[in-house]
C-alpha cells in the first residue's frame, strides 16, 4: 500500500513538473514561426534596456566602476540595436507575404473574374478596386 501510494505520489510529482513545459511546447507549436521569432526579438530588446537600466542604478550606487559601467552599457546597447533591426526585419517580411499573398489573391479574383473595375492607390501606386474604401498596402 505504501508503495502504490508512493509511486502515485511520484507519478503526480513528475507530472505537475512536466506539465508546463509540454503546454509552452503545444503552444509553440500552434503559433506562427515568425510570430515567435517576433516576439523573442522584443523580448531580447526589453531585457536589454533593463539590464541598462540595472547598470545605471549600479553605477549611481558607485557597486562598478566607470570602466565597467561603459563596458556593460556599449554592450547592452549593441545588443538592443540587434534586437531592433531583427525585429524590424521580421516585421518587413511579414508586410513583404501580406502584399504577395494581396497581388495573388487579386490575380486569381482577375483570372476568374471577380474582380470589379480597378483604379490606382495615390499613395503607393498600387492597384485596388474603385469600390475599394482602403489600399492593402498603406494599412
Amino acid at each position: 500500500m505504501i508503495v502504490m501510494s508512493s509511486a502515485a505520489l511520484a507519478i503526480i510529482s513528475v507530472l505537475l513538473i512536466i506539465w508546463p513545459i509540454i503546454k509552452s511546447k503545444i503552444y509553440i507549436v500552434n503559433k506562427s514561426v515568425m510570430l515567435v521569432e517576433l516576439d523573442d526579438a522584443a523580448n531580447r530588446e526589453t531585457q536589454c534596456y533593463e539590464e541598462i537600466r540595472v547598470a545605471i542604478s549600479d553605477y549611481q550606487l558607485g557597486n562598478i566602476t566607470n570602466v565597467q559601467y561603459i563596458d556593460i552599457i556599449g554592450k547592452r546597447r549593441t545588443a538592443a540595436a540587434v534586437a531592433l533591426m531583427d525585429r524590424s526585419k521580421i516585421i518587413a517580411d511579414i508586410s513583404y507575404m501580406v502584399n504577395q499573398i494581396e497581388d495573388q489573391v487579386s490575380s486569381n479574383r482577375r483570372i476568374n473574374g471577380t474582380l470589379g473595375d480597378l483604379k490606382e492607390c495615390e499613395n503607393c501606386n498600387g492597384l485596388i478596386e474603385v469600390s475599394a474604401p482602403i489600399c492593402f498596402r498603406c494599412l
